[in-house]
């Protein structure tokens, strides 16, 4: 699949339940300047279909980090999209259904709902970004967006704004911004 925002090429690649096969693929990773990774917040309380002991959220957190320190994109733009927000809103905040539920105990230290401030579940949000962000290479940058893929209009922004951060990071490459 293909699109353009603001002159920039976007050539999607879709691995999504087939990490077993990714070394199939890897003449696609050729010149690949940015790597847009899509999680399913929503995610965080239900587990693999093919194994009922992992979890969907952490096993895409490793998946994630083994993706950033594959060589292959060492000199990529990572991308992360934590994509379904409203639907993990709507699990967390008006279901009630905890991050680490006790019974699973998936997710210790995560906060609970009485950690949270406002009703946007900021606490529990930045929360769950950092699982992603922790333990990457020193100096790795990351552009993380809170998505809701059926709001077009966001996306649409969000889009935007990735296309800017991919043609800054090739600047910087090539040399031509320090």
């Amino acid at each position: 699949k293909n699109l353009t925002v603001k002159n920039v090429k976007f050539n999607f690649i879709d691995f999504g339940g087939q990490q077993q096969r990714i070394k199939d693929y890897e003449n696609c990773f050729s010149g690949v300047t940015a790597v847009i990774y899509v999680a399913a917040l929503s995610d965080y309380n239900l587990t693999l279909v093919e194994n009922q002991h992992i979890n969907r959220l952490q096993h895409s957190i490793s998946l994630f980090h083994q993706l950033v320190k594959n060589p292959n994109f060492a000199q990529s733009g990572i991308i992360l999209f934590l994509n379904k927000e409203d639907l993990f809103m709507q699990k967390y905040k008006h279901n009630r259904i905890p991050i680490n539920d006790p019974a699973t105990n998936f997710f210790p230290g995560a906060p609970t709902e009485a950690d949270e401030i406002f009703s946007e579940c900021s606490s529990a949000k930045e929360w769950l970004r950092e699982q992603f962000l922790e333990d990457l290479p020193s100096g790795r940058e990351v552009y993380v967006y809170f998505t809701n893929a059926l709001d077009r209009e966001r996306m649409k922004k969000i889009f935007d704004s990735c296309a800017s951060h991919i043609l800054q990071d090739n600047m910087r490459l090539t040399g031509l911004v320090p």
